[in-house]
């Protein structure tokens, strides 16, 4: 049988239900337990043996400071305490926690519809959901316990068994990760609320072809800057339809490229002024066994999709030389992230592993691509934004390689701890025809914005996949509701 002997036990509780029989039986299993706040006060008065993580001195301040400047975003905050409960384990060499003990309080319990931004930070339960994703970010065989109706069956299964089972780690898995769902769910539609009505948001739907919806909404917005990301983007998708990435791609670059130059000149031509196109490496074409895509490597389009990339960053170009449309133009490799379209290869695997289905590879699955993660990209964005030179390009990458194969057995495994089945997830993997004019290998050279603008990517590939996995399993709501759409869950691009 597949029993863990918890070891180390990291406890977080607003129910203080049942606590001294759970904290008696810890005891008697020679578990060390580790806590903060309340929950740790609590333990203290039933025993010393039982060690303070933090007292997360200025956590208001942070919470303050770091989510008003972005805005209203209580779930930055929660991510920020999580940050700060991982580096105090770190430093403290907890590189091993074998159990979690939370409360976790759906959001709408915790705070009222009513609720004011101010006095959510003061309500929100930002314990049992940080221990969580703190225990599922960094640790590996962990079992998490969420309610005091689950004490009861753990210390009776321990005591039988020897240890926590397989299956019983199973459970609780699946209960965390509805509990989450519903508990992020919550958060964005208080966020949805909170957003609506801000001075510095708001949002229009318009299609990027309709030069006079878009003059119209730059003439009401008064935009200093257009950031350009419009996009149809999946390769397989252009094998089977290229006129719409034509239409979008290339058209909606002509007409968004006229609307922005309309309004610069209205405007009186402000120096000010940016237009940010963003871009793909695979305009680059593909990369041998070595060398690396720079701003100066000549354009060598394989697939429909990459050609009128190709074409709008032409275009982006000519209106800057040719009418002095002040712009800046970024290449990036793949990005991966949360809310990522789950016709994309990683929300592909993800979905497909915990669905328990054939996870395909094209090929061989030897093709290389450089993995961004998408904060790191928005980071650089904002970079060249800001302090771009105008007229000038920048490739941004995550500086990740990995084979299509490498990168599935990396979620793979991140699976089988973090939702653990009775076959490894691996087992699934499944060679397909691989798609026409495949590329083989995709590597980009950041050195110029790193040295120029100061920017480097700091997500590693393992860090941001763990994120990310984390992301699709937490969030079934979001990504289950688009699996309708045309083409998800079905295979593109093989003529």
């Amino acid at each position: 049988m597949n029993l863990i002997k918890p070891k180390t036990a990291l406890i977080s509780l607003s129910d203080k239900t049942n606590l001294e029989e759970l904290i008696s039986f810890l005891l008697s299993q020679n578990v060390k337990m580790i806590s903060t706040g309340g929950t740790y006060q609590a333990i203290k008065k039933i025993t010393d043996e039982v060690i303070e993580v933090s007292d997360f001195t200025g956590f208001e301040e942070m919470m303050d400071g770091r989510v008003k400047t972005l805005h209203p975003k209580i779930h930055a905050g929660i991510l920020a305490r999580r940050d700060q409960d991982m580096g105090v384990l770190e430093e403290r060499g907890y590189e091993v926690i074998d159990l979690v003990i939370v409360n976790l309080y759906p959001f709408k319990e915790t705070i009222a519809s009513d609720c004011s931004f101010e006095d959510a930070i003061e309500k929100i339960d930002i314990g049992g959901p940080t221990m969580i994703r703190s225990a599922a970010k960094n640790f590996k065989d962990v079992a998490v316990i969420t309610n005091p109706q689950d004490y009861s069956v753990l210390m009776s299964e321990w005591s039988e068994q020897g240890g926590i089972s397989y299956e019983f780690r199973k459970q609780l898995s699946q209960k965390v990760f509805a509990l989450m769902a519903d508990y992020n769910l919550a958060i964005s539609e208080y966020l949805a609320d909170e957003t609506t009505g801000l001075p510095n948001y708001s949002f229009e739907k318009i299609d990027v072809c309709n030069r006079d919806d878009l003059i119209d909404c730059f003439n009401r917005f008064k935009p200093d800057a257009i950031m350009h990301l419009a996009a149809e983007s999946h390769v397989d998708r252009s094998i089977d339809a290229p006129s719409t990435f034509i239409y979008t791609n290339i058209i909606g670059t002509y007409e968004i490229l006229e609307a922005s130059r309309h309004f610069w000149k209205k405007e009186g031509q402000p120096e000010s002024f940016r237009f940010h196109h963003i871009s793909t490496d695979e305009v680059y074409g593909s990369l041998g066994a070595t060398g690396l895509f720079t701003e100066k490597t000549p354009y060598d389009p394989k697939s429909p999709y990459s050609a009128s990339k190709a074409s709008s960053d032409h275009l982006v170009r000519a209106w800057h030389e040719t009418y002095g449309l002040p712009i800046v133009l970024t290449n990036c490799s793949n990005n991966y992230g949360p809310f990522h379209f789950p016709e994309k290869l990683i929300p592909v695997v993800i979905i497909k592993a915990i669905s328990g289905e054939k996870i395909p590879i094209y090929g061989t699955g030897d093709n290389i691509r450089d993995w961004l993660y998408v904060e790191d990209h928005a980071d650089a964005l904002l970079s060249v934004i800001k302090d771009g030179e105008i007229g000038r390009s920048y490739n941004i990458g995550g500086k990740n390689e990995a084979t299509n194969l490498e990168l599935v057995q990396k979620i793979c495994v991140l699976l089988d701890n973090l939702q653990p089945q009775k076959t490894p997830y691996a087992d699934q993997i499944t060679f397909v025809t691989d798609r026409p004019g495949h590329d083989q290998r995709y590597a980009i050279d950041p050195s110029r914005i790193i040295n120029e603008l100061n920017w480097k990517p700091s997500v590693t590939l393992d860090e941001g996949l763990r994120k990310t996995v984390l992301w699709y399993l937490e969030n079934k709501d979001w990504w289950k509701a688009l699996q309708d759409r045309e083409g998800v869950g079905s295979r593109l691009g093989k003529i």
